[in-house]
């Protein structure tokens, strides 16, 4: 029960980080200028990094990304990607209040949420559980 609770608490805990970096990013402008790389991590396991220009209110920002949740195992498929994410009109999104902070990738953590929820769902069941077994005893 206690390595249950310390599971949902370190998950809430991280769903609550990545909920406020999703909803941080609250603007969205098109890119100015974007360059894309391709990178070795691993053996047969390569990731595209991404460095881009945006502007706002007539000053230019730059960023550099590394999609880490697209791993692929071929070179030519990750230089075909790299490519298409070059050729394509990119957006960035940007906090409003601090405009330096931008992305290319911005995805709800959906995955994460539903982990938490099976985490919460799974803490209730056995709490009530343990709670009916102690109350008949």
């Amino acid at each position: 029960m206690t390595l249950l609770s310390i599971l949902l608490v370190s998950f809430a805990s991280f769903l609550t980080i990545d909920l406020y970096h999703y909803y941080r990013l609250n603007q969205i402008v098109p890119t100015e200028h974007i360059e894309t790389s391709v990178h070795q991590i691993a053996p047969n396991r390569f990731i595209i990094a991404i460095d881009y220009q945006y502007v706002i209110s007539g000053k230019t920002y730059t960023g550099h990304q590394v999609i880490k949740k697209k791993i692929l195992k071929n070179i030519w498929i990750a230089k075909q990607f790299a490519q298409d994410i070059g050729s394509k009109d990119q957006k960035v999104w940007y906090n409003l209040a601090e405009p330096h902070l931008g992305s290319v990738d911005k995805a709800f953590p959906i995955k994460r949420l539903f982990y938490t929820l099976l985490l919460l769902g799974l803490f209730i069941y056995f709490s009530t559980l343990v709670n009916y077994f102690f109350k008949r005893v």
